[in-house]
C-alpha cells in the first residue's frame, strides 16, 4: 500500500468512526486497578510517539512527565504531504485485564477530539481497538468508555466484522489525534484505569428528567442508554456520526434494538456492507427531522420533512403517536443537540404509494390505480406530483359514480380521471396552469386556502422518494367526452382479450373460451347500438359453432377470431 493510499484510509476513518464515550462522571466510583502511575518518572521509558512522518507527512507529537506528574501530550498537527496525525502509545506488556470491562480516563484536554486506542499484539502495529474522546478546553474530565464500545480499525479505517476486544489480550493503550485541524494542541492526562461497571451502570435507561443526560449529544445518550447498540453499528457504518454530533438541534426518532431485530437478518446484514451505504444513509437520514420538535409539537403535526429529504406520516390518538407505521414508546429524551424519541420499528423511505398506504387515507384512490393499472407508474423514478383526494373526497362523488368507474369496461376513463392528477414533475404552488399527465392543464391558485382546479389543497408537501403528495379534498374531473357506444364495445373486446390471452398461454383453454363467450354475448345483449348486422352475424355463428365442437383450444379460437373481426369493423366506426 502506497503512503498516498494510507493517508487516504486514515482520513476515511474519520468520517466514520462513531463517539463512543461517556464524557461525565457515573454517579458511583467503579473498583478500578491503576493501568500507569505517572508519580514515577521512569514510566516515560514505556511509552513511544509515533507520528505522520512514518507515511511522508511532518505532524509532531511527543509526551513529557510534568512537574504535576501527570502525563502531557503535545505537539503540532500538519496536514501538509498528506499527513495529519500524531500519536503515543505504551511498550506491549501483559496488563492482566481479565475480568474488566471499562476503562477509565481523567484528561484535560483543548476541546479537541482525540482517539483512546487499545492494542493485543505487539507485532501489528497499524491495527488498534479505538474510541474518541471529545474534550473541553482546559477542563478536567472523568471519562469512562465500556470495552465493547471500542472500534476495531486497520490504518485508521474500521474493519467490518471484526470480534470485540478482549480484556485479557490488552497489551497496549495510547492516544491519537488526527481531527483533520492543523496547528498546535495539547492533551493532559492524570489517570488511567481498568474498572468493572456494575449492572447499572451498564444496562441503565437514562430518563429524559436525569440532567446528566442532557451534557449529551445525540450518539453519546445512544450508547450510554444501552438500547440502540444497533442503530449506532448503523450509525457508524453510514459515517453519520459527525452529523449527529452536529450543534444541531435535531430530532431522532431512535429504533430500538428490538425494533432493528425486526427486520429480516439477510436485510440488516446487507444494509451494513460497504456497497450498500448510500441506502443506509437514506433509512438513518429519514429517522432525523432539522430543529427540536417535542412530543406535545410532534403529536400536533401531519407529518415531518426529514434530513433525508423526504417526509414522515404523524398521527396522534388516544395519547399514542405513530410515526409512519412506528409507535413512539418513549419521548421528549432532551440531549445538548436536540431530543430523542424511541420508536418500536425501524422507518424506510417511501415512494408515493407507500406514503399513501401508510397514510390510511387513500384506499379508494390505491384501489381506483390498481384497477387502471396505474400502480407501477406511480411507483416509478419520477420525480411525480400527485393530487391525491382522500377517501372523504371520493365519498363525495355522485352514488354510484366510483362503482361504476372501476368497472373493467371504463379503465379507459378512470385511467384519464387518474392521470389528471398527476404531474410528471415537481411543482410548486405558485400560481400557474400545470399540464397533467392526462394532458389537460390543471389551475393552481396560491392565494388564500391553495386550490387545484376546485379542490382545496387539505395538506402539501409530503415528500415522498419519488415525489410529492398533495392532499385535496375533490376529485378532479378532466373534460372528457363521453365514450361512444362504440368505444364502449370495443372496450369489452380489449378487456376479454387481456384477461384471456394470459389464461390460454397458462394452459387453461376452457377459462380463456369462458371468457370470449360471456364477451360475445355482452356485446349481443348490451352493445346492439353499436354493432351492424354483419358483426351480429359473426358473433352468432362462433357461439353455435363452439357448440359443434368440443375442444375447449378450439373454442377459444373460434370465439378470438369472432371478436378480432368485429373488433376491426368497430374500430372503421371510431
Amino acid at each position: 500500500m502506497n503512503l498516498l493510499n494510507r493517508s487516504y484510509l486514515v482520513r476515511l476513518a474519520l468520517c466514520t468512526q462513531f463517539i463512543v464515550f461517556l464524557s461525565t462522571a457515573m454517579a458511583s466510583e467503579m473498583a478500578g486497578k491503576p493501568l500507569v502511575d505517572f508519580s514515577d518518572e521512569s514510566i516515560a521509558r514505556q511509552w513511544i510517539s509515533v507520528n505522520d512522518d512514518v507515511m511522508g507527512g511532518i505532524s509532531e507529537g511527543q509526551f513529557r512527565i510534568t512537574d504535576d506528574k501527570t502525563l502531557e501530550f503535545s505537539g503540532n498537527l500538519s496536514l501538509e504531504n498528506n499527513g495529519g496525525f500524531a500519536s503515543i502509545r505504551t511498550q506491549p506488556a501483559d496488563l492482566n485485564l481479565d475480568g474488566y470491562d471499562t476503562i477509565g480516563l481523567r484528561l484535560k484536554g483543548d476541546g479537541r477530539t482525540y482517539y483512546f486506542n487499545l492494542r493485543t499484539s505487539s507485532r501489528n502495529r497499524v491495527s488498534s481497538y479505538r474510541a474518541p474522546i471529545k474534550t473541553q478546553k482546559d477542563t478536567w474530565q472523568d471519562i469512562h468508555i465500556p470495552l465493547n464500545a471500542f472500534v476495531y480499525t486497520s490504518f485508521g479505517r474500521v474493519v467490518r466484522g471484526a470480534d470485540p476486544v478482549k480484556a485479557e489480550n490488552i497489551q497496549s493503550v495510547g492516544f491519537t489525534l488526527s481531527d483533520k485541524k492543523s496547528g498546535p494542541f495539547k492533551l493532559e492526562v492524570s489517570e488511567i484505569r481498568a474498572a468493572k461497571a456494575t449492572r447499572n451502570n451498564e444496562t441503565a435507561v437514562l430518563d429524559s428528567s436525569d440532567d446528566s443526560v442532557k451534557n449529551k449529544d445525540i450518539v453519546e445518550t445512544a450508547i450510554a442508554t444501552g438500547q440502540f447498540k444497533t442503530l449506532v453499528t448503523a450509525v457508524q457504518a453510514a459515517g453519520l456520526v459527525e452529523t449527529l454530533k452536529g450543534p444541531g438541534p435535531l430530532t431522532v426518532f431512535a429504533p430500538t434494538d428490538d425494533a432493528f431485530a425486526k427486520l429480516p437478518k439477510a436485510t440488516l446484514e446487507s444494509l451494513l456492507k460497504a456497497e450498500n451505504r448510500p441506502k443506509l444513509i437514506d433509512i438513518l437520514t429519514y429517522h432525523v427531522v432539522p430543529g427540536r420538535i417535542t412530543a406535545e409539537q410532534v403529536s400536533k403535526l401531519p407529518k415531518a420533512d426529514t434530513v433525508q429529504g423526504t417526509s414522515v406520516l404523524i398521527s396522534a390518538k388516544d395519547d399514542k403517536v405513530n410515526i409512519d407505521k412506528a409507535s413512539v414508546i418513549k419521548a421528549d429524551i432532551e440531549v445538548s443537540n436536540g431530543v430523542i424519541h424511541v420508536i418500536d420499528e425501524v422507518l424506510m423511505p417511501k415512494d408515493i404509494v407507500s406514503t399513501a398506504e401508510t397514510a390510511g387515507k387513500f384506499k379508494t384512490l390505491l384501489a381506483a390505480a390498481d384497477a387502471a393499472d396505474l400502480v407501477d407508474a406511480l411507483k416509478s423514478k419520477g420525480p411525480l406530483t400527485v393530487f391525491a383526494p382522500t377517501d372523504a373526497a371520493f365519498e363525495a362523488l355522485p352514488d354510484g359514480t366510483v362503482e361504476d368507474l372501476l368497472r373493467p369496461e371504463n379503465k379507459t376513463r378512470l385511467a384519464a380521471i387518474l392521470t389528471y392528477h398527476v404531474i410528471a414533475d415537481d411543482i410548486s404552488f405558485s400560481g400557474q396552469q400545470a399540464k397533467t399527465l392526462q394532458g389537460g392543464n390543471v389551475d393552481i391558485r396560491p392565494s388564500g386556502n391553495v386550490r387545484v382546479d376546485d379542490a382545496e389543497v387539505l395538506l402539501a408537501d409530503v415528500r415522498a422518494t419519488n415525489g410529492v403528495i398533495h392532499v385535496i379534498d375533490r376529485v378532479l374531473l378532466p373534460d372528457l367526452p363521453e365514450p361512444t357506444p362504440v368505444r364502449k364495445a370495443m372496450g369489452v373486446i380489449e378487456l376479454a382479450i387481456e384477461r384471456g390471452v394470459p389464461l390460454f398461454n397458462a394452459g387453461k383453454p376452457e377459462a380463456c373460451a369462458a371468457i370470449y363467450e360471456v364477451a360475445a354475448r355482452s356485446l349481443l345483449d348490451g352493445y346492439k347500438d353499436a354493432l351492424d348486422e354483419k358483426a351480429r352475424e359473426r358473433l352468432e355463428k362462433a357461439i353455435t359453432n363452439i357448440r359443434e365442437d368440443h375442444r375447449a383450444s378450439q373454442q377459444a379460437w373460434i370465439l378470438r377470431y369472432a371478436l378480432d373481426d368485429v373488433y376491426n369493423s368497430l374500430r372503421d366506426k371510431k
